[in-house]
């Protein structure tokens, strides 16, 4: 496991980076999942070094941007992007790519339908730790394998998608069966109420990252079959990804 502190200042560098527009305490806690009291303590250093400026309202604002020299080849990106927008126009609420940073899953680029009566709150730059067992997680720690698993992250610290705490055995029965080459998802959404969807855009050993559908899990009339256009959208889009990469863009 990474050292804490480490993690959390560079969770909260990247979330600051990634931000369009300032926050407040209560605002970066809930995005970052940092308690306040941490937190102020952060941006306390991080504003007398001058990487932040806060405002007489208490929102704070990033005077620096991260750009990671391994970050996605421009040729992938562009791609993503595309393939984004053709997941949208298809007809998905909404579509986020996604990677794994530290402890966390990281919302690199979200795209959404403009006339969504219910929308999710995370955007881009978005953060949360891979410890909610919902698609995504489940998706991610298939790929990796368990053991990579275990010594990566804190085992006593995952819980299901209805938020109850499981032990590592039981997150393994619940990881462990998915197929990293499918579309996984959550039938009935997460205690917040969302569903996802998510598949991996690339092969167990060499992927950009995961792509998510996420929607508000209410009743449908057809829930089923809503569910398998979902997937298929997923699938196409990473067969794209695939084919395209076999070709070398």
């Amino acid at each position: 496991m990474y050292s804490l502190p480490t993690v959390k200042t560079l969770d909260l560098l990247e979330y600051l980076s990634g931000r369009s527009v300032d926050e407040n305490l209560a605002q970066l806690s809930k995005g970052t999942g940092i308690s306040q009291a941490t937190l102020l303590r952060m941006l306390n250093v991080l504003e007398d070094y001058g990487y932040i400026r806060k405002s007489k309202e208490k929102r704070y604002q990033a005077l620096f941007k991260i750009e990671k020299d391994n970050a996605l080849h421009q040729d992938d990106k562009i791609l993503i992007d595309n393939i984004m927008d053709k997941v949208i126009k298809q007809g998905a609420s909404s579509v986020e790519f996604l990677q794994v940073r530290g402890e966390n899953l990281f919302w690199v680029k979200k795209l959404e339908q403009s006339d969504l009566a219910i929308r999710i709150a995370a955007r881009s730059g978005f953060q949360r730790g891979i410890y909610e067992l919902d698609a995504p997680s489940r998706l991610y720690l298939k790929t990796i394998g368990k053991e990579k698993a275990a010594a990566k992250f804190d085992t006593g610290k995952f819980y299901d998608t209805a938020y109850s705490k499981v032990t590592w055995l039981k997150a393994l029965q619940i990881f462990d069966n998915e197929d990293h080459n499918k579309v996984i998802f959550d039938k009935n959404g997460n205690s917040n109420g969302i569903r996802r969807f998510a598949v991996l855009l690339g092969t167990k050993d060499n992927y950009a990252g995961l792509l998510s559908i996420a929607e508000a899990a209410i009743p449908l009339n057809n829930t089923e079959n809503h569910i398998n256009q979902m997937i298929k959208l997923l699938e196409e889009a990473r067969e794209i990804f695939l084919k395209t990469n076999r070709k070398g863009h």
